[in-house]
């Protein structure tokens, strides 16, 4: 699971490294942001279902509590 900031370059860059290294990566799309609503989009846009899932938090949170019962 990746978040943080900034959306169109660091956390994007890092979610492409993940993704090539072979890990299987969840982008946290209310976990990151970028200085525009815009480019935080794109980016999410960008990277689904081709580098990683991207998911809210809500979605990871009731993921990991269907693995923990």
């Amino acid at each position: 699971m990746i978040g943080g900031v900034v959306t169109n370059q660091c956390v994007e860059a890092a979610v492409r490294d993940a993704c090539d290294l072979g890990y299987r990566v969840i982008l946290v799309e209310d976990g990151c942001a970028a200085v525009a609503p815009e480019l935080h989009a794109a980016s999410l846009r960008a990277l689904n279902k081709v580098y990683c899932h991207v998911r809210s938090t809500a979605e990871v949170v009731e993921e990991i509590e269907r693995w923990t019962t």
